[in-house]
């Protein structure tokens, strides 16, 4: 079953995201004194007293107005409209959650807005808590007990910083959720379910990172995989501000799909700017993924900078799937794909060996075979060829190009070839070979990349990164 689901919600700037990082016990919400700085659904599991819950961060209530009686004119346009998805989208978790974490600021004291929110939260009749942040002296512990004019009931008194109360506040929580019993249903891929709560024992949930520039719909195509409205999506540069944790079960398989804020060049980005701490999470996401599905725009020409963010895909050691997204703006034909799948692998050389799908996040096309495709790679990235095959077929490639004679020492004419002894496994998940060289005589880097791409070829390394060490049995002068 699922972990019960607790929501965090309130007007801007009252600390509800800093309360989030605490509970979670992560920095994964972005923090900042921009109002609005949260903008969709941030999901985490809070561990308290050797239980667990699930929490949600949310944008800030009554920021735009809701009208649930639109005309048919004007349903397209709320629902292009960013503002009016941040609303809707905090007002629909309201409605799911199990239980409310009413936040206010104890600085600014009760503020028409909170008013709204405590209506709000009476109409709907949920448990809740009202949570007075930013306490951090006695004046303003005092000042706090004015919230009781809500009528919401007791408050309790936090400073989310510095997490004064904030266990206290937790208790609470846990003897409000003890009644729970279920989940809430989800729609998720086919083949798929829920996988919030993983018994001990199961398997370890893999890491599928979202990445790509902004607007080349990464949070359309995390939606179409889902098969619903997971993430807010919107003509607007940089919508997505923070990585959003989606969990779900695919052929047995736990998988944490993670969309990330698009990544620009740092030089085109202001140091200070809410879209650099945005792109900073992106990267550090990336470099703890599994598995990056690269989201490429085909509608236009790949530029410097999709190839810059591909070097940087590839020295995170990631697995990669190339997902050449927006293919609904081509006619699809064979020719099409591999005139497409050709242009990709010249701006692209180094990363030729990772699998390409054809996407379109607007009508769905392929998007439902992507996790599959993960599938595919990840069986790959854990693959451990045996020794006895392993050594057969280094032989065979031996006998067919041995390594190329190279000087013995440096400015000698006299040349020998590298005494390769034994080519081994040393790890998986991401694969890493050994080369057992007996005498001092360099291996070439060609020599190598020869090697890595037998293998990759013979073995079917799908969308892996093969790594190559060099290991000798002598010891260099």
């Amino acid at each position: 079953m699922n972990l019960p689901l607790v929501a965090i919600i309130g007007r801007v700037n009252v600390g509800k995201s800093t309360l989030f990082n605490r509970l979670t016990e992560q920095r994964k919400a972005l923090v900042s004194t921009v109002p609005g700085t949260t903008r969709d659904l941030n999901f985490g599991v809070c561990s308290w007293q050797k239980k667990k819950f699930r929490v949600v961060d949310t944008g800030g209530i009554f920021e735009t107005k809701i009208n649930k009686k639109l005309t048919t004119a004007n349903k397209q346009l709320k629902k292009e409209d960013l503002s009016y998805q941040i609303e809707s989208r905090a007002r629909k978790i309201i409605d799911q959650a199990d239980l409310l974490l009413f936040v206010v600021d104890a600085r600014d004291g009760i503020l028409s807005k909170d008013r709204l929110i405590a209506q709000l939260i009476k109409k709907i009749k949920k448990p809740c808590l009202l949570v007075a942040n930013k306490t951090d002296n006695q004046e303003l512990f005092s000042k706090a007990q004015e919230f009781r004019q809500l009528g919401i009931g007791e408050v309790h008194q936090i400073a989310a910083v510095s997490g004064k109360g904030v266990g206290d506040m937790a208790d609470r929580v846990l003897k409000l959720l003890t009644p729970f019993r279920g989940g809430r249903k989800q729609t998720l891929p086919k083949g798929s379910k829920n996988s919030t709560t993983l018994p001990k024992g199961s398997l370890k949930s893999l890491n599928v990172s979202i990445i790509g520039k902004p607007n080349v719909g990464k949070s359309s195509l995390l939606n179409k995989i889902l098969g619903e409205d997971r993430v807010i999506v919107s003509p607007i540069p940089h919508t997505t501000r923070e990585p959003q944790d989606t969990f779900l079960e695919f052929e047995g398989q736990p998988i944490k799909l993670i969309d990330t804020a698009g990544i620009r060049r740092k030089s085109k980005v202001y140091a200070e700017s809410l879209e650099a701490a945005g792109i900073n999470m992106s990267i550090g996401t990336l470099k703890r993924s599994d598995i990056a599905l690269f989201v490429l725009d085909t509608s236009e020409n790949l530029a410097s900078q999709d190839a810059q963010l591909a070097n940087l895909i590839i020295e995170s050691g990631v697995s990669v799937i190339i997902v050449a997204n927006k293919y609904d703006q081509f006619k699809a034909d064979k020719d099409t794909t591999k005139e497409l799948t050709n242009y990709i692998h010249r701006v692209f050389p180094f990363m030729t060996w990772a699998p390409i799908i054809f996407t379109s996040a607007k009508s769905g096309h392929n998007c439902q075979k992507i996790l599959s495709l993960v599938m595919a790679v990840k069986r790959a990235r854990e693959q451990k060829i045996p020794a006895k095959e392993l050594s057969g077929f280094f032989d065979y490639l031996k006998k067919k190009m041995p390594p190329p004679r190279q000087p013995k020492k440096a400015g000698s004419y006299k040349k020998a070839r590298a005494l390769i002894k034994k080519f081994i496994q040393k790890d998986v998940n991401p694969p890493v070979f050994a080369i057992i060289v007996g005498n001092e005589i360099n291996v070439p880097e060609p020599y190598l990349r020869y090697l890595e791409n037998s293998i990759r070829n013979r073995f079917k390394f799908i969308g892996t990164p093969l790594k190559i060490v060099v290991e000798r049995t002598v010891k260099l002068a």
